[in-house]
């Protein structure tokens, strides 16, 4: 494994018209990635390319234009795709679970 579990890669754009590739399924588990990217490297054993865009809709945590696909679904990757420019709420994640966690 490249990373430890529970890592999350929030707000991730590569420019303005192309998306990041993800890692190999074999990089880490329970990994979250959320922004615009494309499916994972090849040269994994454990790829999972099925698509959940059908069955699962649009996810409206993220934007409306969000989806779900089920990449490295064995390694419980949650990856939620967002078109080039939508806003990601919150936009730095960091502060606010910071804010949350001195709220009490």
């Amino acid at each position: 494994m490249h990373a430890a579990a529970n890592n999350t890669f929030w707000n991730i754009y590569a420019g303005k018209s192309s998306s990041l590739p993800l890692p190999p399924c074999d990089f880490g588990p329970s990994q979250t990635f959320v922004g615009a990217y494309s499916q994972p490297e090849s040269g994994s054993s454990s790829s999972d390319s099925g698509d959940r865009r059908r069955l699962l809709g649009s996810v409206g945590a993220v934007a409306a234009a969000t989806s779900r696909p089920a990449w490295c679904a064995a390694q419980r990757w949650w990856v939620e795709l967002a078109q080039q420019g939508s806003k990601t709420q919150p936009v730095d994640l960091h502060a606010a679970m910071v804010q949350r966690r001195l709220k009490g």
